[in-house]
């Protein structure tokens, strides 16, 4: 029993090992492979075409985009076929069976004529000797009322008015009073305002405070020095290995060809030579234009450990925590 127990045990531990192999094997794969790229561009009066192709795996998976008068076309393959956009499959014609069509019964024409006569002189002779409705005559005592009633409101008319110009004097006196009340309850919102304002102005002045003391502080400079290190690594990293190419610029104010050329020169570390940059100070007119290629790749396991020497860096995580807190009463004056 034991040597069976211990067969099966060996076959359980082989397998995990096994497997535990395939997916260290498969982790390799995915962090150590490099995804490459590569594309190129022109622009040729006025006129912008260019295409940008990545590939991963010895080409099991591709993605391309180009730009042409055309438009903009995109792609994905996987193992070489097709995933996006996908090809539509032209429909099946369907065979319909028609329908033989079935004629309506006709009806005799002449039967119908004469009911239809009859039916409008019968209509006819009713019309004339109906008898007309008599017209409803008013009460006597419905007359009087009409009759009265003008001369009612012309013997009220008087009273009246003076009536109503009393009831406004009366409803004139309570709306002063509730002006003067909203007037009031204004000024008062206007001196509570002021206060909170005064109150507001010295809580971002502390604020301002905090924040000038936290990112003037050593260990504020020490992460902010960590970071700056570990993104120009990345874009070292990222940016193109090899660029080849011409660009011919030019801008109405030499000014700023002369601000471009400057930014252009940033790129000289990583082009040297292959890259021939063009300005053109005296023009009436923009200029842009020539051709550019490149190529590079990028590898996911140097991006996981950039995320994770930044991650677990104990300084940062610190730095983090200040800044979230962000000049609160807790995490005033602390260093």
């Amino acid at each position: 029993m034991l040597g069976i127990l211990l067969t099966i045990l060996k076959i359980i531990g082989i397998i995990l090992l096994v497997l535990i192999g395939l997916i260290l094997l498969a982790a390799a794969v995915i962090l150590l492979v490099p995804i490459r790229y590569h594309g190129e561009g022109a622009r040729e009066e006025k006129i912008l075409s260019g295409n940008v192709k990545l590939t991963w795996l010895l080409h099991m998976i591709s993605a391309s985009a180009s730009l042409s008068e055309e438009g903009t076309k995109i792609r994905v393959c996987l193992f070489g076929k097709t995933i996006y956009p996908k090809t539509k499959k032209p429909p099946k014609k369907s065979k319909a069976k028609k329908m033989p069509k079935q004629e309506a019964p006709k009806k005799s024409e002449k039967s119908e004529k004469p009911k239809q006569q009859s039916d409008t002189v019968s209509k006819e002779v009713a019309t004339i000797y109906e008898p007309q409705k008599p017209i409803p005559e008013l009460p006597k005592k419905e007359k009087k009322i009409a009759d009265e009633a003008p001369e009612a409101k012309k013997m009220d008319g008087p009273e009246s008015e003076k009536k109503q110009q009393s009831q406004k004097e009366k409803s004139a006196r309570p709306d002063v009073k509730s002006k003067f009340e909203a007037i009031k309850q204004k000024l008062l919102a206007v001196k509570e305002k002021f206060i909170d304002s005064k109150a507001g102005i010295q809580k971002i002045k502390n604020k301002i405070d905090y924040w000038k003391n936290l990112l003037t502080s050593d260990p504020v400079k020490e992460a902010m020095g960590f970071l700056w290190k570990k993104t120009k690594g990345l874009l070292h990293h990222i940016l193109p290995r090899r660029m080849t190419g011409r660009i011919h610029f030019g801008f109405e104010d030499p000014s700023k060809t002369g601000k471009t050329l400057a930014y252009f020169s940033m790129l000289y570390p990583f082009t040297k030579e292959n890259l021939v940059i063009e300005p053109e100070f005296e023009t009436e007119k923009l200029i842009l234009e020539g051709d550019i290629a490149f190529r590079g790749r990028i590898r996911l396991g140097y991006l996981v450990y950039v995320a994770l020497s930044v991650v677990l860096n104990k300084n940062i995580r610190r730095q983090y925590k200040r800044l979230r807190q962000g000049g609160n009463k807790d995490g005033e004056g602390r260093n």
